[in-house]
C-alpha cells in the first residue's frame, strides 16, 4: 500500500492468491500470497484465478475443526468489528475446537465478561480461567442460569481484564490478585469502562484507545507503578 497499492487491490490479490496451489516446500502456506504481492508474473496468474472463479486451495497441512464464519456465529459478533488480535484468536480457535465445543466454552466465558456477544480474543484469554475452575459470575449477566464453576476470588471481579491487557497479560503468567487489584486501580475512576465501551464498538486496539483517552483522562497505562513482585 506503501508503494500505491490501494487496499481493495490488495484484497483482490489475496483472494486471486489464495485460489493458487499451496507450495510442497513452504510448510507455513505463506510464499504464495508474498510473492503474488511482490512479483508481477505471480500476480497476474492469482488475479486469473480469481477472475476464473476457481475453488480457494486449502493448504492440505493445515487442520480447521470449524469456519470463521461458523466463530462470528457461536461468538455473536462479525469479524469486521474484530481486532488483529482477535483474527489471529479466531484461526486458533478453528484450529482447536468444532462449533459444540466452542459453544460450550463461549457459554461459560460469557459468564466471566458479562456480555453475550464475545470476541476471539475473549476466549483464548479466558481459557486458563475455564481449564481450571476459577471464574467468578459477573452480576446481571443474562446467560446467569448456566452453571458457574468455582468462584475464584471476590476481588478479581473488580478487574476489568478486557480493558487491561497488562493486567490480563499478569494474570496469565501466574500473578495473584492481590497483586493485581492493586496495579489495575491506578487507573482514574471510569478510565477501564470507557476502554471496554470503545473496545466493543470498534476494531481500534488496546495501545490506540489508550492514546485517545489520555487528554481526556489525563492518564495512560504506562503511567503506572510496576506489579509488585510475586508468584500465585
Amino acid at each position: 500500500m506503501g508503494e500505491g497499492t490501494s487496499e481493495q487491490e490488495l484484497e483482490r490479490i489475496v483472494e486471486g492468491a489464495a485460489r493458487t496451489e499451496p507450495r510442497s516446500r513452504d510448510p507455513h502456506d505463506i510464499r504464495r500470497v508474498t510473492t503474488s504481492i511482490t512479483n508481477p508474473k505471480t500476480r497476474k496468474f492469482a488475479l486469473a484465478a480469481l477472475e476464473d472463479g476457481l475453488e480457494i486451495q486449502i493448504n492440505p497441512a493445515y487442520t480447521q475443526k470449524m469456519s470463521i464464519s461458523e466463530v462470528e456465529n457461536v461468538l455473536e459478533t462479525n469479524r469486521n468489528d474484530w481486532g488483529s488480535e482477535d483474527i489471529d484468536a479466531a484461526i486458533l480457535i478453528t484450529e482447536r475446537y468444532t462449533d459444540e465445543t466452542l459453544i460450550e466454552i463461549a457459554d461459560k466465558v460469557a459468564l466471566i465478561v458479562g456480555q453475550v456477544a464475545l470476541f476471539p480474543s475473549e476466549i483464548i484469554r479466558n481459557l486458563r480461567k475455564i481449564e481450571t475452575g476459577n471464574y467468578k459470575v459477573k452480576k446481571n449477566d443474562r446467560r446467569s442460569s448456566y452453571g458457574a464453576g468455582a468462584v475464584e476470588s471476590e476481588r478479581m471481579e473488580d478487574i476489568n481484564f478486557h480493558a487491561d491487557r497488562a493486567a490480563d497479560d499478569a494474570f496469565n503468567r501466574g500473578v495473584p490478585s492481590s497483586l493485581l487489584l492493586p496495579f489495575h486501580a491506578q487507573a482514574p475512576k471510569g478510565y477501564w469502562a470507557e476502554v471496554s465501551k470503545l473496545r466493543r464498538a470498534s476494531k481500534t486496539t488496546h495501545d490506540a484507545i489508550y492514546s485517545s483517552l489520555e487528554e481526556r483522562f489525563g492518564w495512560h497505562p504506562s503511567m503506572r507503578e510496576p506489579i509488585a513482585k510475586g508468584k500465585r
